[in-house]
This record gives C-alpha cells, sequence and structure tokens, in this order.
C-alpha cells in the first residue's frame, strides 16, 4: 500500500507477529488488533529486493563461471563445495555470532558507549573511509541523543549521506544493510 505523499509505503507484518503484538501491546479490551504494518520509505523496500535481485544474479554468475550443470554437481564434490562456499552472510546488530559453512573466518568489533574510538573501529571495518568517520566523529561528540532515541541534526545528516553513497553503490553495502548497521553502531555509542 502506498501513502498520499508516495515517499513511504507499508508493508503488512506477518499474522504471527501480529498475533505476538496482539499480546504484548495494551489496548482497549473491545479492540482487537487484526493487522500490523511496518511503515518505512520506498527505497528501504525498493533496496531489499534489489539486493536479493543482486544476490541471486551473482550465484547464477557463479555457477555459470563454474560451468556447474545438474549432471557435473551430481558427479563432482569439488563443484559442489566450490557453490556451497559462494554464499555471504552480512548480520548486523548487537551480540550476533554466527558462522556458516567451512572454514569460517569472523571478526567481532564492539562499540562501547561514549567510546569515539570503538566507534571508528567498527565502522573501519566495514570500509567506510578516515574523512566519513572524523566527520562522523565530531557529530557524535558534539551532539547527544534525544531521550527517544533520536540523533541530532549533524549525526542524521551524516547517516543520510552514507544511506547516499550505499543507495549510488560509492559504499559497497546495500541500503538495507548499511543503515541498519550504521544505526546500531551509534545507538551503541550512545548507550541506548
Amino acid at each position: 500500500m502506498i501513502t498520499s505523499d508516495d515517499t513511504e509505503s507499508n508493508r503488512t507484518l506477518a499474522e504471527e507477529l501480529t498475533s505476538l503484538l496482539r499480546q504484548a501491546v495494551q489496548i482497549d479490551e473491545r479492540a482487537l488488533l487484526i493487522e500490523s504494518y511496518q511503515k518505512g520509505p520506498h527505497v528501504f523496500f525498493a533496496g531489499i529486493l534489489d539486493s536479493v535481485k543482486n544476490r541471486l544474479l551473482n550465484f547464477i554468475l557463479d555457477l555459470q563461471q563454474m560451468n556447474a550443470t545438474p549432471d557435473s554437481l551430481n558427479k563432482d564434490s569439488v563443484a559442489r563445495e566450490a557453490i556451497r562456499n559462494s554464499f555471504h552472510f552480512h548480520i548486523n546488530g548487537n551480540n550476533n555470532t554466527v558462522a556458516v559453512g567451512e572454514n569460517v573466518s569472523q571478526t567481532v568489533s564492539t562499540v562501547h558507549k561514549g567510546d569515539v574510538e570503538s566507534l571508528k573501529a567498527h565502522l573501519r571495518a566495514h570500509n567506510i573511509d578516515e574523512v566519513d568517520l572524523s566527520e562522523l566523529a565530531s557529530a557524535v561528540t558534539s551532539e547527544t541523543a534525544g531521550n527517544n532515541g533520536q540523533f541530532g541534526a549533524r549525526v542524521n545528516a551524516w547517516v543520510g549521506k552514507m544511506g547516499g553513497k550505499a543507495i549510488s553503490g560509492a559504499w559497497q553495502y546495500s541500503v538495507e544493510n548499511a543503515l541498519p548497521m550504521l544505526v546500531e553502531a551509534i545507538k551503541s555509542y550512545y548507550g541506548a
């Protein structure tokens, strides 16, 4: 469903989540929560679809480059192993540890409350350049997060700039991966 201003859209949440919300949210006993929606900008949902399309296309191109056919996969365990290892997972948020596949290498970084260097180190691991890191460090040290977890104008502008880089392809992360990672890192810095 598209709203009247055409900048945001609603995504219907799964019935299971609506059921959990029904139990958790206190509403008037004469009312019943039937459906729930997540509101978000078009670019967010378009970015998710674009990411799925690109990952599927990359996987198909990898198969083509390996000359993989159903017959060759049945006979060649090396080809099956190469295909299995062609998937990459990116999971963002606090305290997530996931290992998939064989011979997995992981790097876990943590952002500590009020520690600009840990924030910069965490974001540096996500290939954010030093100029952008310095700009963010200046913004977070000059602004505090509001009581409701809202960032200040400079921090919001920086996150928007990085979202623009993700959309344009100037930064290797897709919007659906980049923005949540940035927001979680900055929230961790503020202790939210």
